[in-house]
């Protein structure tokens, strides 16, 4: 009988106030829980705001972020400083790391379909869905967030 390789894990783990990232084991690492920093939703939301200018091809910078966000550029620098803190965003830099980008996409898709459920299943306003999906997003189970990326990607293709 054939080995069947391990499923492959999120990256992101949601709790109930904060969004739990677990990085990545060394390859001789036992085998077991990985390890895990928590981020509070507002750090995740930084997450992806550095994602989507990176993607838009915007200069990355604190000032950008703070725009893209509407907070204080001291907010910004204290944010992008626990995330580098933790090991997502780049050093001297706001660009993010293999693990942050890594976290960032888990998020995004989780917000893609929980905006695909709140607007087009549960006909929440268009006012309102981008802020419902976010907070769906970020206080998902790791089952159910696993669940609404299985559900959209279902739905996409078939």
């Amino acid at each position: 009988m054939a080995k069947r390789s391990p499923e492959p894990q999120d990256v992101v783990v949601v709790g109930a106030d904060v969004v739990v990232v677990e990085t990545e084991a060394p390859a001789a690492a036992p085998a077991g829980p990985r390890p895990c920093v928590e981020l509070t939703a507002g750090m995740a939301r930084y997450l992806l705001a550095i994602l989507d200018l990176s993607e838009a091809d915007q200069r990355l910078s604190q000032s950008a972020l703070s725009r893209r966000l509407g907070v204080s550029a001291p907010t910004t620098s204290e944010a992008v400083g626990r995330l580098r803190g933790l090991g997502l965003v780049e050093p001297d830099t706001v660009a993010l790391t293999g693990a942050g980008t890594s976290a960032a996409l888990v998020l995004r898709s989780r917000r893609l379909a929980a905006r695909d459920l709140a607007r087009d299943v549960l006909g929440i306003p268009d006012a309102d869905v981008d802020a419902e999906a976010e907070r769906l997003a970020f206080s998902a189970s790791p089952l159910l967030g696993r669940g609404l990326v299985a559900w959209r990607a279902r739905r996409q293709h078939g």
